[in-house]
């Protein structure tokens, strides 16, 4: 080979790996689910890509899966169910956002385990998150609701195993 079409060589196979290396960090990583939080969206050990771009633009919707790091640095996976200023409360068993019941079709099993009366309105800048499997989840009935900035993705897609890959949301 000559020089010049080693450097051409190497020329594109550096460019291929700052575009792959861009695309890990800044656009789509995989994440291993960690128990059964949330269940049965997502079952232990399912591997899913996460996006890293979609909240540069927009803001977290209701029911969202949701990446983020706690305030001690564990990472969660947990669903959005209060957006900035909604107002929370379960009143037998049925989600209720200022006022309004919502329906949660991705719950199965037993309903969550929240008393009826406890209202909370979620802080400015900040969401609600809860897991599926509502009487096994840590979530922010006890961590609180979760600063938007240490939300890292959205969830979308399971990859791994195939009987479970699939869009989320």
């Amino acid at each position: 080979m000559y020089p010049e079409e080693q450097w051409r060589w190497f020329s594109a196979v550096m460019l291929s790996i700052l575009i792959l290396v861009s695309v890990r960090l800044f656009v789509f990583s995989p994440a291993v689910v960690d128990g059964d939080s949330m269940e049965p969206s997502l079952r232990h050990e399912n591997r899913m890509l996460i996006s890293h771009i979609g909240y540069v633009f927009d803001e977290p919707e209701r029911f969202d899966i949701v990446v983020f790091t706690s305030n001690d640095e564990r990472h969660y996976v947990k669903r959005v169910i209060g957006l900035p200023g909604d107002t929370l409360w379960y009143d037998d068993g049925r989600l209720m956002v200022n006022g309004i019941p919502v329906a949660e079709p991705f719950l199965t099993g037993e309903k969550p385990a929240v008393p009826s009366e406890e209202r909370l309105t979620v802080p400015d800048e900040h969401v609600y998150v809860l897991g599926d499997n509502r009487l096994n989840s840590y979530d922010s009935r006890h961590i609180g609701p979760v600063p938007v900035n240490q939300i890292s993705g959205k969830a979308e897609l399971i990859f791994w195993p195939p009987t479970n890959a699939g869009l989320l949301n």
